[in-house]
């Protein structure tokens, strides 16, 4: 019962709010817009986003080489794109996680590390995501200047905060007192005795291995980077005449909000916080547009996923033929 109510839930959120979307959009508009962004754009917009699962899949496994666990990069990169497709599945990008952990902790017959390198590949992404933001404000300081804008990060700011409060106490497991306290707070919840050791060891290796760390913090920035000039190429070719400061401004905090795990793949989340944030506030762009550019992107996300499943079927194919 508890599953289906989930798979409901997973379904009606995003439907909702495209429902209360139609109200605001004129959904033909939006579907001719999709249709003449042309294949050239969208297999450009697909290779981009593909090379933003490369960095991810590199990233993680650069942790996992940290803790003596390794596996080739060809491997992983199999993996994550297989993950892609278990998002379509999970809400957020839980999918993947999910995956990942079970694929891995089949591997390397151990639960800790793998979970630790997830957990890891998750915060450092998010820290990606504050450091860009912030970069992005420190290089056209001007931007704040305008009180729409201000209006619209300050909207944006309780999702930043959660996040980066967890960012935060992610970076404290560097420090031995910190992982003391957590060590004895989850030794009180029986489920987590066993595993909260190794895994606290583990989290706290990678701030040990600083090299790994600062590589994975860097490749973080660089997944950001690559994702927003996604965002960039699209919105150029839909919304011509959105400022590209507003763009690499807005796209960390519309990325945080589509990461809360209540739709599948940030579906709907993401299409209105992209319509909140660049055509109801700033009216730089009309919200067809602005729709036509978010749902262009999730079908590239999506088809990747396809690829994904493809890879994951055609293992499943050939490890049944060999046994």
């Amino acid at each position: 019962m508890k599953k289906v109510l989930t798979a409901v839930l997973r379904i009606l959120f995003p439907a909702v709010v495209f429902y209360l979307l139609s109200t605001k959009v004129d959904f033909r508009e939006v579907i001719s817009n999709i249709g003449v962004f042309g294949f050239g754009n969208f297999s450009a917009v697909v290779l981009i986003i593909f090379l933003a699962q490369l960095t991810s899949a590199l990233k993680f496994n650069i942790i996992m080489n940290s803790y003596g666990k390794r596996s080739g990069i060809l491997h992983d990169i199999g993996v994550y794109l297989e993950g892609m497709f278990y998002n379509n599945l999970f809400f957020s990008t839980f999918g993947g996680d999910a995956f990942r952990a079970i694929v891995y902790t089949a591997r390397f017959k151990e639960k800790a590390p793998v979970f630790s390198a997830l957990f890891w590949e998750r915060m450092l992404g998010l820290l990606g995501v504050f450091i860009c933001a912030a970069v992005s404000v420190v290089l056209r300081p001007s931007i704040l200047s305008s009180e729409t804008v201000v209006k619209g990060i300050n909207l944006g700011l309780p999702v930043f905060l959660i996040f980066a409060a967890a960012s935060v106490l992610a970076v404290c497991l560097f420090f031995k007192p910190f992982r003391e306290i957590l060590g004895k707070l989850s030794s009180k919840i029986s489920i987590f005795k066993k595993a909260a050791g190794r895994f606290l060891e583990y989290s706290a290796g990678l701030g040990k291995a600083v090299p790994a760390f600062i590589i994975s913090v860097l490749l973080s920035v660089l997944f950001v980077i690559i994702i927003v000039f996604s965002f960039l190429l699209i919105l150029k070719v839909t919304s011509p005449g959105l400022p590209a400061g507003l763009i690499w401004i807005y796209i960390p905090f519309i990325l945080l909000i589509a990461a809360i795990p209540v739709t599948i793949s940030g579906l709907g989340l993401r299409e209105w916080s992209m319509i909140h944030f660049f055509a109801f506030i700033n009216g730089f762009s009309s919200k067809e547009n602005i729709m036509s550019a978010s749902l262009i992107w999730f079908f590239a996300v999506f088809t990747l996923s396809v690829i994904g499943g493809l890879i994951h079927v055609l293992k499943a194919l050939v490890s049944k033929k060999n046994r």
